[in-house]
């Protein structure tokens, strides 16, 4: 493996993605550089002495690491009280002014890394109320003070911990090392220097340590575009096995789903994979506990997968055990496990629900060992470069970002399943195009080139070149050795073979089999785009940082901004309220903070009052700030997000953007189905509007044909005299549908009341409210009055009417249709 020198890295607390592998293979290709002995020796005799006399020894202590061992001149170190007055930042709200301990400058002075200093028997990761009244965790105030004075690296350190910190866009990336552990690692020790050392600050620009966060944020953006190209291939080839194993059945699996459904379930299952792949890289699932690893665990399957591909990978298409092993870690997650040997929180939620596809669970749906290998190959491994050469590296899904994740997931909404007529073949370019092989043997020279040019990415020149050489009938010797010829016939295979050169062989589609298509520019068309999160980042900040403060300042109330309401009416993938939720949970943890400083004592949570206050059952706000940043998420989540999609499949992903961002090994997943609708922000109806029949719904033209423009005459002389009726029963007193909208309204304002003051920890009640207020025969019934009004305006024309309200599929409703003159049921 390329990284195999820097397996230190699994020694040190890394969170977010700081300086990713490649680019450490590529510029310490031997791995970090081994210190002197003299240098080692002097810093375990420091270390022992810092060790006798913390207190007073910490500044020399320090002195060693950050001078002796970095090798970096004592004159680049600016010390109190010589700190640069343009590295610090005063907080109003707060009445304290943010200053580094140490500050690193280049010749010219300009501040290059921020030392943060707290004491020693304090954690990195604790409120601490000594040097001012925020109180917040020295690595939450020195990324503050970072990002103020716009100096994007820091070190936090108490002399036991040292945390290189990057102030990038949204969450801060670093890297944590433990003292204790460098006699016992020293290559620990070495990556400390290597990374901090004089060269990273003062040696080639391009070796520098910024360069090298850059050149790795970048290459993660390559990493996340191949991996979504990977997730598409991988899907297809669910798609497939999927549609093989309903054709064994004689169609029985598939029977009762629609192709959207089959896609999404195909989509789905590879979501839970992913969720599998970063709760156990996140130690959010008990990954290393030995009954979960061996029966239940994703990564030790996969393990297990490999090792049978190295041994017998033809063996491997017999096979079919993994499928259902993946099954049943699903159920697992759902349900959870009590058993001591597994004590496992069921997460819940409709993601991992096995009830949800039946046809998952279905014993005649098998998936072979091989099939299932090369889909976690997919999502495991990702294509990086190193040097001017390309590699399979491991991919690490605790250092991708979660919007990453996201955006790789809405690149796959517009997808989807067909069913083959005729043997179809894959192009192996770009997107991995599907075409009818008569597509192919129809065509010759300029006109297969032009053919390749348009169905696919292939260049010009490229297409061109392969369509002079392809059309030729290959030697019986060659067919054997294309890849993938195993699995087709031989009249098929010399039907392919003068094509296989930009083909892939082993994903070509037989009659009657399920497949992938994209639908090119269908996301364009639809005004679908990713949002980057730097954008995601710069709009939540503008448009919520004076929300969560008063005119003077400071910060308002828990109460209050747990009563903000965020709503993203296009949320694609769920960029922009991930962001918000992060963005809010500071602020909530930063009020909470507020409340201890007035009231002098704990205060419990979500709402900041006094524990002296509070019921015994209040939950006390965790010390550890992570911890409650995570209880924050929560919160925020569960009080003050909400987002509409047009697309379903958008929506389950932007569910599991928020269901990432907010994991916790302890609670199970926030019920967001009420927050997180599927449905169109741009068409509906105010309440004022369902009084009358939307008569103007018709005042249009049809496309094509007299028949049709005399029926839209009919339907608007029609509407006419119904709106002279309903107006005369309105004047006699006759109650409309859309008088009793009130009160339906309230009814259900007061119901979605009772779901929010639902605890957060119990989604399963909010579940069994939220559905018993979606079968309340009278909020459905106002739905589909709104929905019938709003129809009207896009009611289809397409052939002449039968007699007026008759209804033929293409006929607007007819006179009892009209909303005003209805009842609620």
């Amino acid at each position: 493996m390329p990284d195999a020198k820097h397996d230190w890295m699994a020694a040190l607390d890394i969170s977010g993605l700081l300086v990713s592998e490649p680019v450490l293979h590529e510029h310490f290709a031997d791995g970090p550089p081994a210190i002197s002995d003299y240098l080692r020796r002097r810093v375990t005799t420091e270390w022992e002495r810092f060790q006798l006399r913390p207190s007073e020894g910490q500044s020399q202590w320090l002195n060693v690491v950050l001078e002796d061992l970095t090798g970096i001149a004592r004159e680049h170190w600016r010390k109190h009280p010589d700190i640069p007055a343009e590295t610090t930042h005063a907080l109003a709200e707060h009445t304290q002014t943010l200053r580094p301990s140490r500050v690193l400058v280049d010749d010219e002075g300009e501040p290059l890394l921020l030392v943060w200093i707290a004491p020693t028997a304090h954690g990195l990761d604790v409120r601490e109320t000594e040097s001012g009244r925020w109180y917040a965790t020295p690595s939450t105030k020195l990324q503050r003070l970072m990002r103020e004075v716009e100096v994007p690296l820091g070190l936090a350190t108490n002399g036991r911990q040292f945390r290189l910190m990057f102030a990038g866009e949204g969450v801060t990336p670093h890297i944590t090392w433990t003292a204790a552990t460098w006699m016992d690692e020293p290559e620990t020790l070495d990556a400390f220097a290597m990374l901090l050392g004089a060269d990273r600050f003062f040696g080639d620009e391009e070796a520098r340590l910024l360069a090298l966060v850059e050149e790795s944020e970048q290459r993660q953006l390559d990493v996340t575009d191949q991996l979504g190209d990977q997730v598409r291939a991988a899907l297809d080839q669910l798609v497939r096995a999927v549609g093989h194993a309903d054709r064994q059945a004689r169609g029985e699996i598939l029977a009762a789903m629609s192709f959207d459904e089959i896609y999404e379930m195909a989509l789905v299952f590879l979501m839970r994979l992913v969720f599998l792949l970063y709760g156990e890289e996140k130690t959010l699932l008990p990954h290393g506990e030995v009954l979960y690893d061996r029966s239940y665990g994703i990564t030790h399957l996969w393990t297990q997968l490999s090792r049978e591909h190295h041994d017998d990978a033809p063996a491997m298409r017999r096979t079919f055990d993994a499928f259902p092993r993946l099954l049943a870690t699903f159920r697992l997650i759902h349900a959870g496990c009590e058993h001591p040997d597994l004590k496992l929180l069921g997460y819940g939620g409709h993601m991992f629900d096995p009830e949800r596809f039946p046809a998952l669970e279905d014993r005649r749906l098998r998936i072979s060992n091989a099939t299932m290998h090369d889909i976690l190959h997919k999502l495991i491994f990702a294509r990086g470069k190193v040097g001017r050469t390309y590699v399979s590296q491991r991919l690490s899904y605790r250092q991708l970002d979660v919007e990453q994740l996201g955006s790789v997931y809405e690149g796959l909404i517009d997808g989807m399943v067909r069913r083959a007529d005729e043997v179809m073949v894959t192009i192996d370019s770009g997107d991995q195009p599907v075409v009818a092989l008569s597509e192919l043997q129809a065509r010759e020279g300029d006109d297969l080139a032009d053919f390749l040019r348009s169905v696919s990415s292939m260049s010009p020149k490229k297409a061109e070149s392969i369509a002079c050489r392809a059309g030729t009938s290959a030697p019986p010797a060659v067919l054997d050795e294309i890849e993938g010829a195993e699995a087709l016939d031989a009249d098929l295979l010399r039907r392919i073979a003068p094509y296989a050169e930009f083909l892939d062989v082993s994903a070509t589609v037989l009659p009657g089999d399920l497949y992938l298509v994209q639908q090119s520019g269908q996301r364009k068309a639809g005004g679908q785009y990713y949002t980057p999160k730097w954008i995601t980042r710069f709009i939540c900040q503008r448009t919520l940082e004076p929300l969560c403060h008063d005119d003077a300042g400071r910060i308002k109330e828990p109460r209050e901004i747990l009563e903000l309401n965020v709503c993203d009416p296009a949320m694609g993938s769920g960029a922009f309220l991930v962001q918000a939720c992060r963005f809010l949970a500071e602020k909530l943890v930063d009020s909470w903070d507020a409340c201890v400083r007035r009231t002098g004592e704990q205060v419990t949570i979500p709402f900041g009052e006094p524990v002296s206050q509070a019921p015994p059952t209040a939950r006390v706000l965790p010390e550890d700030h992570d911890e409650a940043v995570t209880w924050a998420m929560r919160y925020v989540a569960d009080n003050c997000l909400y987002g509409v999609d047009v697309n379903p499949l958008a929506v389950e992903i932007a569910k599991m953007s928020l269901w990432l961002a907010t994991l916790s090994k302890d609670r199970p997943f926030t019920f967001l189905d009420h927050k997180l609708k599927c449905g169109n922000s741009i068409i509906g109806a105010w309440a004022e509007d369902i009084d009358r029949y939307p008569a103007h719904a018709w005042d249009r033209r049809a496309e094509t044909g007299s028949a049709l423009n005399e029926a839209l005459k009919q339907i608007r002389r029609q509407v006419r005299d119904q709106l002279r009726q309903a107006e005369q029963d309105e004047r006699a007193g006759q109650r409309t549908l859309s008088a009793q909208v009130p009160d339906v309204r309230q009814q259900v304002a007061e119901a979605l009341l009772e779901i929010e003051r639902v605890d957060t920890l119990d989604p399963g009640e909010k579940e069994r409210l939220y559905h018993g207020l979606q079968a309340n025969p009278r909020w459905q019934a106002v739905k589909r009055m709104y929905d019938a009004w709003c129809a009207l305006w896009f009611w289809p024309m397409t052939s002449p009417l039968d007699p007026v309200g008759a209804g033929n599929g293409t006929s607007p409703p007819g006179p009892l249709s009209v909303p005003a003159r209805g009842r609620t049921e």
